[in-house]
């Protein structure tokens, strides 16, 4: 196991409190599809001044 990487553990899986089992993969999720959104308006700011000058 490496250390510094936070794990969910089978049995919490099973038996943990679905709220905080929900926001531990949402959280992440939510955070890069914001990020790739963000990315894609910039890169499309570039491109649109590329294509019209």
């Amino acid at each position: 196991m490496v250390s510094g990487e936070e794990t969910i553990s089978n049995e919490e899986m099973k038996s943990g409190n679905i709220v905080n089992l929900f926001l531990k993969f949402a959280f992440p999720t939510v955070v890069g599809v914001v990020i790739a959104g963000i990315q894609e308006i910039i890169d499309g700011f570039f491109i649109g001044n590329a294509i019209g000058s």
